[in-house]
């Protein structure tokens, strides 16, 4: 079973994080992060095998210009999905695993320092070890001691949930410096093609911190999976609507983002493929919301943000009262 940013290598060498927990039989949906190369590289492994980045930033617009990145279609998305068949995976890695190796043996520096921050989760969270992951280059084994990031797993819904609040509430973990917050806001904005003000509230303390200088990208998975008897849509066009999303839905941490939310007496689901609207739809409350309206068999109807046909934006109006 795959499960949202698991790694996969295929017969090619190729590396893949693979997206969301829904896959098709004898399919699996990801996309391409890394290729082997010859030439110089930061990521390496022990013995000399390099890999060169070829998805540079995280968009779903950067992961349609990758040319080697093969699609398919599924009716429960309403469109192209990038995939690859399962028979050509060649090796499965899990972000638990890496948990365990690094409780066994850490080798450098980066090492040590992930699996610390994951023990001091751990003991101010209370929850088990077997909630946390590690992904990303240091999984690989090929991450850069002074280069990569830190890229931490958290299993489940609740579990999310107690993270948010700790890494918010803890001066343990320190916020990017206003600097870095203003790069990042206009990487976003170019990326997604939306104003840089808008670009600028998507910042979250919880989602990317700085820990013993660090940086660390927290990445909440769901323990759920999505069986294939869900929802069809069929695709009824670009939409702007404004509503109320009830707030704290723990869904909206997970990729994809889904919530929902209420205009008058409709219901919508509203599911963002761009995972850096996430913290609005987690916060709630007035929102305004661009994307693909998708019809469905069921009492309410989706609007997709981040696909081809509308592109999209999540924009907060006004908070969430929270009782």
């Amino acid at each position: 079973m795959f499960r949202d940013h698991d790694i996969v290598i295929d017969r090619y060498g190729v590396v893949y994080v693979v997206l969301g927990n829904y896959h098709p039989v004898q399919m699996v949906y990801l996309y391409a992060k890394y290729i082997p190369t010859k030439k110089p590289s930061y990521w390496c492994r022990e013995g000399g095998v390099c890999f060169e980045r070829v998805l540079k930033d995280y968009s779903v617009e950067e992961v349609r210009r990758i040319s080697m990145q093969r699609w398919c279609y599924d009716s429960f998305y309403g469109g192209s999905v990038p995939c690859i068949p399962i028979n050509e995976v060649v090796v499965h890695l899990k972000p638990q695993e890496g948990v365990e190796r690094l409780l066994h043996t850490t080798r450098d520096t980066l090492e040590r320092d992930a699996l610390q921050l994951i023990l001091l989760l751990k003991d101010l969270s209370s929850l088990p070890l077997q909630s946390f992951g590690i992904t990303g280059s240091i999984l690989l084994s090929i991450h850069n001691t002074v280069l990569s990031d830190i890229d931490l797993v958290v299993y489940g819904c609740k579990e999310a949930q107690t993270l948010v609040q700790i890494i918010n509430n803890s001066k343990e973990f320190i916020e990017l410096t206003p600097s870095e917050q203003f790069s990042r806001a206009h990487r976003i904005a170019v990326l997604l093609h939306i104003d840089f003000e808008l670009a600028k509230l998507l910042y979250r303390k919880w989602k990317r911190f700085r820990w013993k200088n660090r940086i660390v990208s927290f990445i909440p998975v769901n323990t759920e999976w999505w069986n294939r008897e869900r929802f069809v849509v069929k695709n009824r066009g670009c939409i702007e609507i404004k509503g109320y999303v009830p707030p704290e839905q723990c869904t909206a941490l997970m990729y994809p983002s889904e919530t929902w939310m209420y205009v008058g007496n409709r219901e919508f689901l509203i599911r963002s493929y761009e995972n850096v609207f996430s913290p609005i739809l987690y916060e709630g409350g007035e929102i305004e919301v661009r994307g693909l309206l998708q019809e469905t068999s069921e009492e309410f109807e989706v609007v997709s943000v981040g696909t081809s046909e509308c592109g999209g934006y999540v924009r907060p109006l006004q908070k969430a009262n929270k009782t």
